[in-house]
């Protein structure tokens, strides 16, 4: 083999190397972009999702509370009242039975809200 195809080959080869790794550090440098730019979304969705659970949370409690003055001012009218809600003519509007069953009903869903500290 002459030395000019020698020469040919080895120039030829050396492009085909040099080419191989341009392509090398442009892919490992659009990777390592991909992957902070993930990171960087996970991150701020992470965030947001924080804000979620804060407003959530805020807002459990708020429903909380507010169940909780109503089943204790329910419970206090029922106790004042043991025939329930009457009319001017005296009859019944709304009887202790059913004022108990939503108290009942309340009490359930206070007991599920247990779980979430408001403190």
């Amino acid at each position: 083999m002459s030395s000019q195809v020698l020469d040919r080959k080895l120039t030829s080869l050396t492009a085909w190397v040099t080419a191989g790794l341009c392509f090398m550090v442009v892919f490992a440098i659009t990777v390592m972009g991909a992957l902070v730019w993930g990171a960087s979304r996970q991150g701020s969705q992470a965030q947001e999702l924080r804000g979620v659970a804060v407003e959530t949370h805020t807002a459990l409690c708020a429903l909380k509370r507010d169940l909780s003055t109503r089943h204790n001012q329910g419970v206090d009218y029922l106790r004042t009242h043991p025939d329930g809600i009457t009319g001017r003519g005296g009859e019944i509007l709304i009887s202790s039975a059913q004022l108990q069953q939503s108290l009942n009903s309340q009490q359930s869903t206070l007991d599920s809200l247990d779980v979430i500290d408001c403190s």
